[in-house]
């Protein structure tokens, strides 16, 4: 009797290992085979909003203030970009920072801000993106960047350069393509045709700022690699039938997690506008972080670059962020399959030491007899 529970106990746990094994493979699986920052998944707008909420109420205190003001206008260049964001925050949180540090502030823009200053980085902007300064880019190349006209005229310029063999641009190249796409809504796997155009624009303008962390090009590269024909892009033509030429030119499953980054920083803009997307964008380390930029701005608004600069990347991510159910269901049945795993060796290790003491209590009587 003994002796059939045992075997029965021991095949339950061996169904359960089995069991809890696969369904920890096939979450594990679902993960990896999901867009970029799939682990990680928005709380609700109304969570986000009440936590964002509380941290702005609890740290943004006049005192506070006047500490991170003072820090940029020591700085040298000053990030007017951050002063700027700071200073929205504070005005809209009903925070102002001491006279002093009003004063400073006040005579810093003067110096700075000039009307000779701001028409020479426009000038500067216009010229060459790299020399932009957020400052200026509102008026400047921006306007260029995020329409139509932008994109065509970077696709033309970059394939007659992939033709002729010189040397390309792939990433400036395909977020053109994936926003010339977006705009004559070739199908692109990952979400909203106008979130994705309006995040190709933002993002190659901040590229082409120097904006972006190696990490994010990192993650843009990948996508222009794999998710684009460049054969097929160095034949396009404008004319009949340029659309479906450019979508048979896209690889909609190879561009999925590069289109996904590209609709939340589309998210982004239409939140928070496209100087402070561009901002905001700087500070992501990696691509997941444009999920947290867009988390943030979507409830804030117009405090959304000042929360940024003030919180940080890292902190946002915990009061925005949360794992997804496929992570906590993988971790339970990778926790379900050890326990049945560590039941089976223990039954095994109960099994061989009863047998053990049964043979050494044996042993004593038959040498007696």
């Amino acid at each position: 009797m003994h002796a059939l529970a045992r075997r029965a106990a021991r095949l339950i746990l061996s169904l359960l290992l089995l069991v809890s094994l696969g369904l920890a493979a096939w979450n594990a699986w679902t993960l990896a085979a999901s867009p970029v920052g799939a682990m990680l998944v928005a709380r609700s707008e109304t969570e986000i909003a009440a936590r964002l909420e509380r941290l702005l109420a609890r740290e943004v205190t006049p005192e506070a203030l006047d500490r991170r003001l003072t820090a940029h206008l020591d700085a040298s260049p000053r990030d007017w970009a951050a002063i700027d964001a700071l200073s929205r925050l504070a005005e809209e949180q009903g925070v102002a920072p001491s006279p002093e540090v009003a004063a400073r502030l006040s005579a810093a823009d003067a110096e700075d801000r000039s009307a000779m200053a701001r028409t020479r980085d426009c000038l500067a902007c216009a010229w060459d993106p790299a020399r932009c300064d957020l400052s200026a880019i509102a008026l400047c190349q921006v306007a260029v960047a995020l329409i139509p006209f932008g994109d065509a005229v970077s696709v033309a310029r970059e394939s007659g350069h992939l033709v002729a063999g010189a040397e390309v641009d792939e990433i400036d190249l395909a977020l053109s393509t994936v926003g010339l796409a977006a705009t004559l809504a070739v199908p692109l796997t990952a979400g909203a045709s106008t979130l994705v155009d309006a995040g190709a624009g933002v993002m190659r303008t901040a590229y082409r700022m120097g904006a972006l962390s190696e990490p994010v090009v990192a993650t843009l590269r990948r996508g222009a690699r794999t998710g684009i024909d460049w054969g097929r892009v160095s034949k396009l033509r404008p004319g009949r039938g340029f659309g479906d030429e450019l979508a048979a030119a896209i690889r909609p499953g190879a561009l999925r997690p590069a289109t996904a980054f590209l609709e939340d920083a589309g998210g982004l803009v239409k939140s928070a506008g496209t100087r402070d997307a561009i901002f905001m964008l700087g500070k992501a380390r990696r691509a997941e972080d444009a999920k947290v930029l867009a988390a943030t701005a979507k409830p804030l608004g117009p405090r959304a670059a000042g929360t940024v600069e003030w919180a940080g990347m890292r902190h946002l991510g915990r009061l925005t962020l949360r794992y997804a159910d496929e992570v906590w269901y993988a971790a339970a049945s990778a926790l379900s399959a050890a326990a049945a795993l560590a039941g089976l060796l223990l039954a095994t290790l109960k099994s061989l030491t009863l047998r053990a003491l049964r043979r050494l209590a044996r042993e004593p009587r038959l040498a007696r007899e």
